[in-house]
């Protein structure tokens, strides 16, 4: 019975430094994930930088991509993205996304 108590109290303290360490990388994690959705899109050097994270929404800024990192093709302020964890987790959809100073340059051929 002891064993299992503790077992049971090692195994929360893992779980709660890892949410913690996960918390606390959260940032890091959420441009490098962003940045490869971007690239998995076909985007040339995309980069983005972490704003917030809430319990239903999501705030990017600095949303750049494109060739020249001086004069990029994709260049946007500011990004929220509002959800229902429930949705965003099973079926990966959001609520909103609103979108706040940008310009992007197309090129038709």
């Amino acid at each position: 019975m002891r064993r299992a108590g503790l077992f049971a109290v090692g195994v929360s303290a893992v779980l709660a430094l890892s949410a913690a360490v996960l918390w606390l990388a959260r940032g890091p994690i959420i441009e490098f994930a962003v940045a490869r959705a971007m690239a998995g899109a076909g985007l040339e050097k995309p980069s983005v930088k972490f704003g917030a994270l809430g319990a239903s929404h999501l705030e990017l800024m600095e949303l750049r991509a494109g060739a020249e990192a001086a004069a990029p093709d994709l260049s946007i302020s500011n990004v929220r993205i509002d959800f229902s964890l429930g949705d965003a987790l099973l079926k990966g959809r959001a609520r909103a996304v609103a979108i706040s100073g940008g310009s992007a340059r197309a090129i038709f051929d």
